[in-house]
């Protein structure tokens, strides 16, 4: 009876349609996570920790007249937050990917796991964990940090990082499904966060980028990230500066002068807002700082589709790979049955044809 119930149970499992078998797999995947609760404690409170202490690093005081470091504290605190964000994805998931890979090879091997699932499965386990990271980084950013606090803005420098962290979770689990050395994806996965984070238009400026590392501007998801997260906190209308305020700063001139006093103004040029605008007009300078790091193309829009695309073609690679890999194992394991059983096949003719030598030998003694 026992068998019985055995074989009915695994008749059930292979039946059970691709729904259910995501909702189990996540299930599993779950319960998992939240056996080890202390653990994820401890992640989350680094998440806050290095937050704040990032914030602290990029809110030193600056004169009332700086027009450029306000913006750049704004810019390294999005960047280096998003890029942290990014790095606890990886040491969290790929080390979860290879836990469960025995029992998922095994699972495959029976005939009752669908690749399909499996795949989406990982995308419903992973989205609150993109949710509960992107929140409390950037919910400490905005507490702490001068950042743009319109209600619009915030709201959508929110979204752009959860799917960015998903779009990111996509490559991860595509780098973890290549490989069944962990060593091997940390290492892809490592070089692709350091070429982005270098080569994505920030570190190095564009116009600097060596041709073969193009790429990484256009498509690294740690690169669209956090230059959409700096487009949209700058693009409109925290950062205001009049034309002598802009001149001051070029100069390093922030302390009152007397224009007629011999200092040269005219090297330091305003930008065409400024001079359009007139001298004593404040008016917004977020396009020129974008402008002047040349990260205002592509826009947040334009970023943020990018990134949703990736999250899906991501996931389908990764199913692509593994269906790729358990062909080419079923094709090895068919080779190899040929060959010992070729072998075999040469053994016994070499049996056959040295007892026929041995008896011919009698026959003549």
């Amino acid at each position: 009876e026992e068998e019985e119930e055995e074989e009915e149970e695994e008749e059930d499992r292979r039946g059970a349609g691709w729904v259910n078998q995501t909702w189990i797999l996540f299930s599993r995947r779950f319960e998992r996570l939240m056996s080890n609760v202390y653990g994820r404690i401890i992640n989350y409170a680094q998440v806050f920790l290095v937050s704040i202490v990032i914030c602290d690093a990029f809110t030193y005081a600056t004169y009332q007249d700086d027009a450029f470091t306000p913006a750049y504290q704004a810019t390294m605190t999005l960047f280096l937050v998003s890029s942290y964000a990014m790095i606890v994805q990886y040491l969290v998931f790929v080390p979860e990917y290879f836990e469960e890979r025995q029992v998922v090879w095994r699972e495959r091997k029976g005939g009752f796991l669908k690749i399909e699932s499996y795949i989406l499965s990982g995308l419903v386990a992973e989205t609150p964990e993109a949710i509960l990271t992107g929140v409390l980084a950037l919910g400490v950013s905005y507490m702490y940090c001068d950042l743009n606090t319109d209600k619009g803005y915030a709201r959508f420098a929110f979204v752009i990082l959860l799917i960015g962290l998903s779009a990111w979770q996509s490559m991860i689990q595509l780098l973890s499904m290549m490989s069944d050395s962990i060593g091997v994806v940390y290492a892809l996965t490592f070089m692709i966060l350091g070429v982005g984070t270098l080569y994505g238009g920030l570190t190095i400026n564009y116009s600097y980028i060596p041709w073969y590392f193009v790429w990484a501007y256009y498509t690294s998801v740690p690169a669209l990230t956090y230059r959409a997260l700096i487009f949209n906190d700058l693009y409109c209308c925290k950062y205001t500066a009049t034309c002598e305020e802009f001149q001051r700063a070029m100069l390093g001139l922030y302390t009152p002068v007397n224009l007629d006093g011999g200092q040269d103004m005219s090297t330091a040029t305003c930008p065409s807002q400024l001079q359009e605008s007139g001298t004593d007009n404040p008016t917004n300078m977020g396009p020129a700082y974008l402008a002047y790091m040349n990260i205002g193309q592509p826009t947040k829009y334009r970023a943020l589709i990018a990134m949703a695309m990736m999250i899906t073609l991501y996931r389908i690679l990764a199913m692509l790979v593994l269906w790729a890999r358990e062909w080419s194992q079923q094709n090895l394991k068919e080779e190899n049955r040929h060959q010992i059983l070729e072998k075999f096949s040469q053994l016994e003719r070499h049996y056959v044809d040295q007892d026929g030598a041995d008896r011919k030998l009698r026959s003549r003694s």
